[in-house]
């Protein structure tokens, strides 16, 4: 059975605790971003708001900092991101994190005035299955909001020679399991395939001037420990040689104060429509 591009049931506890680490640490490091795209959800005191696929639960707590005064619900299917985030959240009562699909949360209908998701989608084995769920249990009238990562928006100045063919296995292993590297783009037709209206785009960039060098190089070379066990060399797709030269030439080009890089994102939020 497909489960999707991202799958941390297969990590080993070593490989767990260092994701969780990556992961809060993105979020971190991309708050500015994620504030920009909180702003034009409109949240309202009191509202209740689901966060699909939180991960760890950084993402939910920039939320819950965002807007004190509202309730946040954190999902995510990893019982081990959950468990790292129901104890750095204990004592917060505007927090709740819960182990669930994306596709089927147990929720009830309308349960939710808002509900957001961010770097999920690209991942899912069937996208279209997490969207009619958050129409479900979003009411009438609130916001959906997807922050979604788009690599046709990567701009090098200067790109690593073995660029091509590293971004080549990747797309191969994401159809293996239906990831979507260029899925960002592919959001707006969503939400109007799904009836939402009062539709907004805004296009999102990480790049060498903000956050920096030191954070982007940190954010961008966060992949698979370069070994014989790496999934491109398994699958040969690449040589443990190569791969181990593709990171070296990217850690120096994002290093280099005269060369620039950029990576790119897409936000889109809509209103729910319901037809009685």
């Amino acid at each position: 059975m497909k489960t999707g591009s991202y799958n941390a049931n297969l990590y080993n506890e070593i490989r767990v605790k260092k994701e969780i680490n990556r992961l809060i640490e993105g979020i971190e490091n991309d708050k500015i971003n994620m504030y920009n795209c909180l702003s034009l959800m409109n949240f309202g005191d009191g509202d209740k708001v689901l966060d699909l696929g939180c991960g760890p639960g950084g993402t939910t707590k920039k939320i819950a900092e965002f807007n004190n005064k509202i309730k946040v619900y954190g999902v995510d299917r990893e019982p081990r991101y959950i468990a790292y985030a129901d104890g750095s959240s204990a004592g917060n009562p505007n927090i709740t994190f819960l182990e669930s699909d994306c596709s089927n949360t147990k929720f009830e209908d309308n349960y939710f005035d808002a509900s957001f998701s961010r770097f999920v989608f690209q991942h899912l084995y069937k996208p279209e299955l997490a969207m009619r769920e958050l129409i479900r249990v979003t009411k009438n009238g609130g916001k959906i909001g997807i922050y979604e990562w788009d690599e046709g928006l990567t701009c090098f100045s200067k790109a690593p020679k073995l660029y091509s063919k590293y971004l080549k296995a990747e797309n191969t292993r994401r159809r293996f399991t239906d990831g979507d590297l260029y899925f960002g783009r592919k959001l707006y037709s969503m939400f109007r395939n799904f009836g939402l209206e009062n539709i907004k785009v805004k296009q999102l960039f990480n790049d060498v001037i903000s956050p920096g060098r030191e954070i982007l190089k940190k954010g961008q070379l966060w992949g698979e420990e370069p070994n014989e066990n790496h999934t491109y060399v398994k699958l040969g797709l690449m040589t443990l040689e190569e791969i181990k030269q593709y990171y070296e030439e990217l850690e120096e080009i994002i290093d280099n104060e005269n060369e620039y890089v950029s990576y790119g994102s897409f936000f889109v939020v809509g209103e729910v429509v319901k037809h009685e």
